[in-house]
């Protein structure tokens, strides 16, 4: 079972995740994979180039977050887009 701040995060990144395709012209995915026989939930971000070759690549399994925690993720991909914004012609 994930928690209230938990699913709040989750929805934190894929909001992040819509808003980098729009600002940097990339593919980006955002997956949430339940497996209720195991009691996980992994969150999954990844930026692909045209090529398909990722360029930002992160996952975190729920409910401990060992390693990377989903605010490590939203902050990661907060920090990715930020770094690779296109900037919009004048």
């Amino acid at each position: 079972m994930i928690t209230t701040e938990q699913r709040e995060l989750l929805q934190q990144i894929q909001s992040l995740a819509l808003a980098a395709g729009e600002q940097t012209g990339r593919t980006v995915y955002h997956e949430t994979r339940p497996m209720p026989s195991f009691g996980i939930i992994t969150s999954w971000v990844r930026v692909i180039d045209d090529n398909s070759q990722p360029l930002h690549d992160s996952e975190v399994v729920l409910p401990e977050e060992l390693g990377t925690t989903l605010a490590q993720q939203r902050d990661m991909l907060a920090s990715w887009i930020a770094l690779n914004r296109q900037e919009k012609a004048a």
